[in-house]
């Protein structure tokens, strides 16, 4: 997508007199030199994707080390039961996006929204609510328009890679693509968009990351529930400051570079690469690799 800004997207939504989503579509109309046929096809392609993932969750896989595997059945069993102190949809929105980020770990089919490491944050968000509200298949893609703008715009800005630009990055992207479907969702304008996008960018930056054994999937896997959590409560105060944050999270990682040998802060300590042999060592003996370091 060749769209640079939020201010560009609303300008487009003055001029034409578009809806954001539909700034979106025609953008990737364009780009893509396809119809708007086949750019909703595609799209409902990734929705669907999405849904199949959270469908054919079963729990019983494990990451290769071991590390991750089965917290997202034991958080949907939680929330089932009517335990969780949040309740319904917020509940929801943690167990969902536990099972998708394990899934990813477990090497199963998921969405990048934007990226593998960060996938579980707008599917938890959407998914739980099609359970509240009924809402349309059409208003659904609308908002993944919207969420596919907002990472795109990021990507061009700032960046959404753990590895260069630390969590901020990559869980702050997926975080704002949520925030600002849901505001989208819930009838929200351009500006109050940008004002969830601004908040979710803020509320994550200068977070990096901290692997376990030199291994990201323990931080992506609860992260993700976390920030998809705050997604849901973000959208509901999308009444802040919007612009001049999306770059942030770019100078933010290059001074992250600066005072830290990687935004992987642990990721090369001898500890790290210790735990790491004992945790493969365990795996190969037949051990449990969770229990390696105890």
């Amino acid at each position: 997508m060749a769209l640079a800004s939020m201010s560009e997207i609303f300008e487009r939504m003055a001029r034409n007199g578009q809806e954001f989503w539909e700034v979106v579509l025609a953008d990737d109309m364009d780009e893509r030199q396809v119809s708007r046929e086949a750019s909703m096809a595609k799209m409902l392609t990734t929705w669907q994707a999405m849904q199949d993932a959270a469908d054919s969750y079963t729990g019983r896989k494990r990451s290769v080390s071991g590390l991750v595997g089965g917290d997202g059945m034991k958080m949907r069993q939680y929330t089932f039961r009517g335990c969780a102190m949040t309740g319904g949809y917020v509940s929801e929105v943690i167990a969902e996006a536990l099972s998708m980020a394990e899934s990813n770990a477990c090497m199963r089919r998921i969405v990048a929204a934007p990226t593998a490491g960060a996938c579980g944050v707008l599917p938890a968000v959407l998914l739980p609510l099609c359970k509240y509200e009924e809402l349309t298949q059409h208003q659904l893609l609308e908002a993944l328009y919207v969420a596919a703008g907002i990472g795109s715009i990021i990507a061009y800005k700032a960046s959404i890679a753990g590895a260069s630009g630390g969590c901020q990055a990559e869980i702050g992207t997926a975080s704002a693509m949520a925030a600002g479907a849901l505001v989208a969702l819930r009838g929200g304008e351009g500006e109050q968009i940008g004002h969830a996008v601004a908040m979710a960018l803020k509320n994550l930056m200068g977070l990096v990351c901290d692997p376990v054994a030199g291994l990201v999937e323990i931080l992506l896997f609860l992260g993700g529930g976390e920030r998809a959590r705050e997604r849901a409560g973000i959208a509901g105060k999308a009444q802040g400051e919007k612009q001049a944050v999306a770059q942030k999270p770019n100078g933010s990682g290059k001074h992250i570079h600066q005072l830290l040998p990687s935004p992987y802060v642990g990721a090369g300590s001898p500890y790290a690469y210790a735990l790491r042999r004992r945790l493969f060592r365990a795996r190969r003996s037949g051990r449990n690799p969770a229990a390696a370091d105890t």
